[in-house]
């Protein structure tokens, strides 16, 4: 544990911050970081103060001077490198949940490369960003968008063809839904993801933004408790749903002419014949 550095506080003064993100990224980023160190500073002074103490502790054990379990130190300083793990984990999950969020990104946790999170691999932040910039690029706004366009088209198969007639687009077998007791109704957890894509892909045309506003994250949490068949729901001002038993779902668009833009940005005359060909 010498190894770790000590010095991490100082860290965020001389930390030189990744080039490819934006001010406001960056801006992000070191707030995170600094707390992130203060804390960690904070525990690092503990544990060496322990493993000092517990260095004295052994002597005097060695000379039986000392009538109090090794044992009990040892577990002190345990849970305090567990404690240093534990905030490295969180301090890469916020920076990562972060640009998920805001970028509709979707790539491999640095945690997944089961390498242990110890403060001297993130002295900066600097390896979660290239951990990310490896996967997605470095132009994170450009990527985000070319993501939200591939996931909702992969939506799409043989037996779930949107329709496009004025002002609607339909698309069958879209949703999941769950019937309870007294017959309400609901969205199931789980096998939804298609509708989020449909909304993330709305929002970027609409939009031309890749982060989802809190709105509608708050529609997707509402509508796994209550569904009304009967309602047309609005997602976005100019954009409403309407849902269906037999799994259908209706897009509503303010009018003839944005539906059919909707429709032509993501190519979706063509969805059929790329099916047909890869099928």
């Amino acid at each position: 544990m010498e190894a770790i550095i000590t010095t991490l506080s100082n860290d965020v003064s001389r930390f030189k911050p990744n080039n490819d993100l934006s001010e406001e990224d960056k801006n992000y980023c070191n707030g995170v970081y600094e707390s992130y160190s203060n804390h960690i500073t904070h525990v690092q002074g503990l544990l060496h103060f322990v493993e000092n103490k517990n260095s004295g502790f052994e002597e005097l054990h060695k000379e039986k001077k000392q009538h109090f379990s090794l044992k009990k130190v040892g577990d002190a300083i345990e849970c305090l490198n567990d404690t240093i793990e534990s905030l490295t984990e969180s301090f890469i999950l916020r920076l990562e949940n972060y640009f998920a969020k805001r970028y509709c990104l979707v790539f491999e946790s640095i945690i997944l490369k089961r390498e242990k999170l110890t403060p001297d691999r993130f002295s900066s932040y600097d390896l979660i960003i290239k951990n990310i910039t490896g996967q997605v690029g470095s132009d994170l706004l450009k990527a985000g968008k070319e993501q939200i366009k591939n996931r909702f088209l992969k939506c799409f198969h043989k037996d779930r063809l949107p329709i496009l007639k004025g002002n609607k687009i339909t698309i069958p077998d879209f949703i999941s839904l769950d019937e309870h007791y007294g017959a309400k109704i609901s969205l199931r957890d789980e096998y939804n993801s298609g509708l989020v894509r449909l909304i993330n892909a709305l929002n970027l045309f609409l939009h031309d933004s890749t982060e989802l506003p809190e709105r509608n994250t708050s529609q997707l949490i509402e509508w796994k408790t209550i569904i009304d068949l009967t309602e047309h729901y609005k997602v976005f001002s100019e954009v409403s749903f309407r849902f269906f038993k037999n799994r259908r779902i209706d897009v509503l668009f303010g009018d003839a002419v944005t539906a059919r833009k909707f429709w032509n940005y993501y190519k979706l005359e063509i969805i059929e014949k790329i099916i047909s060909k890869n099928d």
